[in-house]
């Protein structure tokens, strides 16, 4: 875990978090067969999953923030590198984001079957 490694790998780690949430909202899409164009905008993925379930929209303002984390920690930057709470705190936030998605993509299969 980037978390772990000697010295930590901080934006590696945020990184990951915007990637799981990405993921978990696309899974999640696709399990509603809403289509989405493909994009790195955890706010346009949100915005489309909130269409079937308007309760995420508190865990969606939570996660908004990670988008930034797609890009700008793959590149270069002047940026000063995050602080090891930040990833942490983002960490814990994509884990609990991850799992709720889960939740409803087994209600929603549940639904359909």
């Amino acid at each position: 875990m980037d978390l772990k490694a000697e010295p930590p790998l901080l934006n590696d780690s945020l990184f990951h978090c915007q990637q799981a949430c990405e993921k978990a909202l696309k899974a999640l899409l696709c399990c509603l067969q809403s289509p989405f164009r493909k994009v790195h905008d955890l706010n346009e993925l949100g915005n489309l999953a909130m269409q079937s379930f308007p309760e995420l929209d508190p865990s969606l303002e939570k996660i908004a923030h990670l988008s930034g984390y797609a890009v700008t920690s793959r590149y270069p930057s002047h940026e000063p590198d995050p602080e090891a709470d930040e990833a942490h705190a983002n960490y814990q936030i994509a884990l609990e984001f991850v799992s709720e998605i889960q939740q409803l993509i087994q209600s929603a299969s549940a639904i359909n079957l």
